[in-house]
């Protein structure tokens, strides 16, 4: 979906992320890169197959790290985030780009974090886009990649 191609097209660019798991709707992408995977585990995908994904990767061992909602209501999209809402708040359509970055120093950050709800700018839905996503961010071995 558009969104989770944003999302992680930014935080390739970054140079934060090395790779990018397809997950579709069967999770085979998923289950393929489980067999072997050490490190950090961050995705958006849409709801229920993120709380599948969530659970599979539990399973494996993986500790959850975040978790964040983002649902698709009156031409917005409300987003249930922790720490800084600005990022958020003020972007339209690039808005899976500014939780990419967001996520990114909420890794780094191990101290406790204030949950916030905070609406985005006015953006139509695209039509190949979930009006609910989720993204999140696992853990595995407590070694971040």
């Amino acid at each position: 979906m558009p969104e989770s191609r944003q999302f992680a097209s930014a935080l390739i660019d970054s140079g934060f992320a090395s790779e990018v798991i397809r997950i579709d709707q069967s999770l085979n992408g998923l289950l393929h890169e489980l067999e072997a995977t050490t490190g950090t585990i961050i995705g958006m995908t849409s709801d229920p197959v993120a709380m599948i994904a969530g659970q599979l990767l539990g399973e494996r061992g993986a500790l959850a790290r975040q978790f964040w909602q983002h649902h698709f209501a009156g031409g917005r999209w409300r987003h249930r985030t922790e720490g800084s809402v600005r990022l958020i708040e003020n972007t339209t359509h690039a808005w899976p780009v500014a939780v990419a970055h967001q996520l990114q120093s909420a890794i780094g950050n191990r101290s406790p974090q204030v949950s916030n709800d905070c609406t985005s700018g006015s953006c139509a839905l695209l039509a190949s886009s979930p009006g609910m996503l989720v993204s999140w961010v696992y853990e595995f071995e407590g070694y971040q990649s």
